[in-house]
């Protein structure tokens, strides 16, 4: 049997941080952090701990452009 997967996004774009789960159905849910300034790379790095907790896989992390704009790409096996 093929291993399915659900991915999640987790960015850190100038002082806001995002997370972005999607799911198989289409459909996705986004959770913001918006105005962290200086705490927005702390909180970017607190949330790729929990997944990793939550069971999710850290499958790449890009910097876009400028060193102020990160994003962390995860995946999780669908059960």
């Amino acid at each position: 049997m093929v291993q399915k997967w659900e991915y999640c996004e987790v960015g850190d774009f100038n002082g806001s941080v995002s997370v972005v789960i999607y799911r198989s159905d289409g459909n996705h849910q986004v959770h913001r952090y918006d105005k962290l300034k200086d705490k927005s790379r702390i909180v970017f790095w607190q949330t790729v701990a929990q997944l990793g907790t939550e069971g999710w896989e850290m499958i790449v992390v890009k910097n876009i452009g400028e060193t102020s704009l990160i994003t962390a790409y995860f995946r999780r096996p669908l059960s």
